[in-house]
């Protein structure tokens, strides 16, 4: 049975053009054809009347979300995105749905972004027992190849799969308990408690909110807030970048889509590299052209240039540090093609 099962997903995904080469747009083209449609141009044009554009765009959301899950999806929601479904974009739909499937996933809400530029990625939600939702970038559909779009949407899947945000949502959770007994202690430690709750308002009981905090010390908020603010750390450190190793391993070991995924991180990498020439190029046109500049524009331009340099410079230590310490969540683009490479090398040789 799994054979067949496995097959006709196979069939379908070649009947519906899902199978492609890595040069292919098809899903760009899709997302063109949807946003000039008639029914739903009015939704991506931002010359329409932006009520409404919103009007059109929650039509769409409101038909596939109930209020309870409008709620849930609320951070999804807020990036001004809209729910695509087998009308409105059937090509990426039906892959996100055979790949579920095949994977005994329940096919999650899919978003793409109505904004152009800002958001080159893509993210996954499933809390507690609901089924969970993607969300696409605008710009990734819009740059990315069939392939590397496949990659990441399966990278996401797998998010979805494992069951990451519950999982972190338990583990804080378990910290915070774990916390809770020097909490506990610290509070039982005043010496006027008594199990007196109205002490710690100091709203219903000022005096006895004051002494109580004298009885705890010196640094009593420190004493019992750090553990709590210990709790999210753990949470982080416990986590790392595990949970992101796992999805990339869903995206090529199980999904079969490395090469996608290798294309796409060096895609992140040459957008980096672009965004770091842009700083001598800048700096070439400001000497060349100074002499055509009053001094005081030149001093001004020369000087934003250096305070641009010195933002850039900090943002590159704080992605080194992102990407190659126990502080950052996701590996290094760089790490990520390695790692793929590596299991693609296996691979080739079995």
């Amino acid at each position: 049975m799994k054979i067949k099962r496995n097959a006709w997903l196979l069939s379908l995904l070649v009947c519906t053009g899902i199978v492609h080469a890595q040069s292919t747009y098809v899903y760009r083209q899709e997302l063109e054809d949807f946003k000039t449609s008639s029914r739903y141009e009015v939704i991506f044009d931002k010359n329409a009347n932006e009520d409404l554009r919103c009007i059109q765009r929650d039509i769409e959301n409101y038909k596939q979300l109930s209020l309870l899950q409008r709620y849930i999806r609320s951070a999804f929601l807020s990036l001004d995105s809209v729910a695509i479904s087998s009308d409105t974009m059937p090509k990426l739909y039906a892959y996100i749905d055979a790949m579920c499937k095949k994977e005994g996933v329940t096919t999650p809400t899919v978003f793409v972004t109505r904004q152009k530029e800002g958001f080159f990625n893509a993210a996954a939600q499933k809390l507690l027992i609901s089924s969970g939702a993607i969300i696409i970038g605008h710009e990734l559909l819009l740059e990315s190849t069939d392939a590397e779009l496949e990659a990441v949407v399966a990278h996401e899947i797998g998010h979805v799969k494992y069951n990451h945000i519950n999982k972190t949502l338990g583990i804080y959770i378990a910290s915070v308990i774990a916390s809770a007994i020097p909490v506990s202690m610290y509070v039982a430690s005043c010496p006027q408690y008594n199990g007196d709750l109205t002490l710690f308002d100091s709203k219903l009981n000022p005096k006895g909110y004051k002494e109580c905090l004298n009885g705890l010390g010196k640094g009593a908020f420190i004493k019992v807030f750090l553990p709590l603010v210990i709790a999210g750390l753990a949470t982080h450190f416990i986590i790392n970048k595990s949970f992101e190793e796992e999805a990339d391993e869903f995206a090529f070991k199980d999904m079969d889509k490395g090469d996608g995924l290798i294309e796409f991180f060096k895609d992140l990498e040459n957008r980096e590299k672009s965004y770091d020439n842009g700083f001598g190029k800048t700096y070439e046109v400001l000497q060349k052209d100074s002499y055509k500049l009053a001094f005081y524009d030149s001093w001004q331009l020369t000087a934003r240039y250096y305070f641009a340099e010195i933002g850039h410079a900090i943002d590159s230590a704080y992605n080194w540090v992102y990407y190659n310490t126990p502080l950052g969540a996701h590996p290094s683009p760089a790490e990520r093609i390695k790692t793929v490479k590596a299991y693609l090398a296996v691979k080739a040789k079995s």
